[in-house]
């Protein structure tokens, strides 16, 4: 089960609508100057707006389960309840990182993100190094990096970096030695891992510019009023929750690939 999840990166609130309202800067020219002489014209500067909407989406599944097993295995439903939201989790990040927006999907932080700067690129640059160019392309638009999410396996080549000195590999993890114990970061910026992002790529983003809206936290209810499950002696658990994403500037977060 992965120890930081997207969620984690991002600020949360609570909403009791089915959509959310929120304003998207657009484009901030800023052309603030020493003033020339008092009594002078103050230079203008322009930031536009557009106001945007983002429907609460519905995540949920259910599994069949025997009212006998409930009853016998004391441990059963704590264990179903942990899977079942486990698995809505799984698909959140999914939703957050890379929903398209369309039908019944979340716009995720990678549709809404602003393409990585390749021009940053220098020859002979391992995954660690355009992570570093991102924080760069991050800064030059005013941002902070506060958060990365990798694939694990793409992570998993980081750890495994060894130090040179010399041209000459010295065997010792640069990321640290395997006992040791810290949250996967780099640069202290926070790392989540996900098998919902593509091998090879990479979001790096300055995630307070962000927001998960929680119409319904994670619930998990359990019933027999489903088909012939009464007289079948079978129950019904269910896991749902309610959410949407907002991304309040998309130049603060940056989609490349290694």
């Amino acid at each position: 089960m992965r120890a930081l999840r997207v969620r984690d990166l991002l600020p949360r609130f609570p909403t009791s609508n089915n959509a959310v309202e929120w304003v998207k800067e657009n484009v901030f020219s800023n052309a603030a100057s020493p003033q020339t002489s008092e009594g002078s014209d103050k230079a203008e500067s322009a930031l536009t707006f557009t106001i945007d909407s983002a429907p609460v989406r519905t995540i949920a599944h259910w599994i069949p389960v025997s009212r006998q097993a409930m009853d016998d295995f004391a441990a059963l439903r704590q264990y179903l309840e942990v899977r079942l939201v486990e698995g809505l989790r799984d698909k959140e990040d999914s939703q957050l990182l890379t929903g398209d927006g369309t039908g019944v999907n979340i716009s995720g932080l990678v549709t809404e993100a602003t393409a990585y700067n390749t021009g940053l690129n220098i020859s002979g640059d391992q995954r660690i190094d355009k992570l570093a160019h991102s924080f760069t392309q991050l800064w030059e638009s005013g941002r902070t990096p506060t958060g990365i999410v990798l694939h694990p396996r793409d992570w998993h080549a980081i750890l495994l970096i060894k130090a040179e000195t010399g041209g000459s590999n010295t065997g010792e993890y640069l990321m640290g030695p395997p006992n040791a114990i810290a949250d996967p970061a780099l640069w202290g910026v926070p790392v989540a891992t996900s098998t919902a992002m593509t091998q090879g790529t990479f979001l790096v983003g300055d995630f307070r510019m962000a927001a998960v809206w929680d119409r319904m936290e994670a619930v998990v209810e359990i019933s027999d009023s489903h088909s012939d499950y009464f007289i079948k002696n079978l129950l019904a658990v269910r896991a749902e929750e309610r959410l949407t994403l907002t991304v309040f500037q998309s130049d603060a977060f940056i989609y490349g690939s290694f």
